[in-house]
């Protein structure tokens, strides 16, 4: 009887150590020239980069399972004013109807948060390049229910 009460005590313990934190996947190097942009981000490890050409815009779908979701949008350049492109993009995610505050921000982008409600709060963010006349947005999926640390590790996982 004791026998098995430590047997399964240790079981306990070693399925409690595993850390199955969906944050934890490794990423290396990710280079998107191939799908039309020059760049290279940070990715798991044999990821699928669908892409989807709309009338506006070619979409560079990057997903993993939940853990790692980033759209990136590439499409013409209205003009060089990068004050413009930031001003649109924040404009945009303030207008949605969910929209709660910008949690974070910097020179090119900003994380922000979604809130339903006081236990439905999701995160999304919005980083942007201008070059040789494109605009390049990446931003969360959209269709993902993402908290504050995956949205920061795949924030810092695509920046310039």
């Amino acid at each position: 009887m004791i026998s098995r009460f430590f047997t399964f005590i240790c079981a306990a313990l070693l399925l409690a150590s595993c850390n199955s934190n969906s944050n934890e996947i490794d990423l290396v190097p990710l280079d998107l020239m191939k799908h039309g942009a020059p760049f290279t981000i940070m990715a798991p490890d044999s990821i699928a980069v669908e892409e989807e050409d709309n009338l506006i815009s070619k979409d560079l779908v990057i997903k993993y399972g939940k853990e790692y979701d980033v759209l990136l949008q590439i499409q013409d350049a209205m003009d060089a004013d990068f004050s413009r492109l930031r001003k649109s993009q924040e404009d945009l995610v303030s207008e949605g109807k969910y929209f709660s505050k910008i949690v974070q921000s910097d020179d090119k982008g900003f994380i922000f948060e979604n809130k339903v409600d006081s236990t439905y709060i999701n995160y999304g963010f919005r980083y942007m390049v201008l070059q040789n006349d494109k605009e390049y947005i990446f931003q969360s999926g959209l269709y993902g229910n993402y908290d504050l640390e995956s949205v920061e590790r795949m924030y810092q996982a695509v920046q310039q």
